[in-house]
């Protein structure tokens, strides 16, 4: 949780920048609820976040 210049407080896991850091500790809340929901169709591997499947299908599947 950082804050990034005048935009807000960013979110590492998806980009998405809050006003405050108390709305950005909810939005982490909801990475924390949704873990696990990105599939690999390939590999039946489950990821808690877009950019470790994206990483996955990257080097294991070169897509």
């Amino acid at each position: 949780m950082s804050l990034s210049g005048n935009e807000g407080y960013k979110c590492k896991e998806c980009g998405l920048t809050f006003p405050t850091e108390e709305q950005l500790e909810n939005h982490a809340q909801e990475h924390i609820r949704l873990a696990g929901v990105f599939n690999c169709d390939k590999s039946k591997k489950t990821f808690s976040f877009r950019d470790e499947l994206d990483k996955h299908l990257l080097v294991d599947h070169n897509e």
